[in-house]
């Protein structure tokens, strides 16, 4: 499934986020039912994605499939992971969809390089690079792929490289409540 790009905050109209890690903040989602009815309905997700400066780089739409395709339920179940909501129970996708929004969580884009845009590049578009370890992270598991973000006992200038680490902080359980190390509420966007 990709990801277009609608509209962004971007200076040159339309421009296209650079390639690499974001974390994204969803606004809205809904369940939607295809046009041909033999397909399977999917969430309909809205994003704000925001870069390692917690700037905003652009609004995507994301449509996540809830067949019972071995991929789709992959997808699927590392997006509700990704959000802190595996292994909780839901009626309904439609109560799925009350409970992700304001929620936040990581994904790497790349440029779409399918035929179709090989063929019509005037569609330039960015897709979610699935890689090998998924589609989507927590956002915990975006910060080591965001170098720019100091991590825990990495060396500052109050803590020399030379001082010895302290212990990490205890393990809490998985929750996309996390300040962990990117928070968009508490910022003026």
């Amino acid at each position: 499934m990709s990801i277009s790009f609608q509209k962004t905050d971007a200076k040159a109209a339309f421009e296209l986020p650079a390639k690499g890690p974001y974390y994204a903040k969803i606004t809205s989602a809904e369940v939607k039912n295809p046009t041909d009815p033999t397909k399977y309905p999917y969430l309909n997700i809205t994003y704000e994605i925001y870069d390692f400066k917690k700037e905003k780089k652009g609004i995507i739409f994301d449509m996540l499939s809830t067949s019972d395709h071995p991929f789709c339920q992959q997808r699927l179940g590392r997006f509700m992971t990704a959000l802190g909501l595996a292994g909780k129970e839901f009626a309904t996708y439609s109560d799925i969809c009350k409970v992700i929004k304001d929620r936040k969580l990581g994904f790497f884009i790349t440029p779409d390089t399918s035929d179709y845009v090989k063929q019509n590049p005037d569609k330039a578009r960015m897709i979610v690079d699935s890689r090998d370890e998924g589609i989507y992270y927590s956002v915990p598991e975006m910060g080591p792929f965001m170098p720019e973000i100091p991590q825990i006992n990495r060396p500052t200038a109050t803590t020399p490289a030379s001082a010895p680490a302290a212990a990490p902080p205890p393990a809490a359980p998985a929750s996309n409540e996390s300040a962990l190390p990117f928070d968009v509420d508490n910022e003026d966007f």
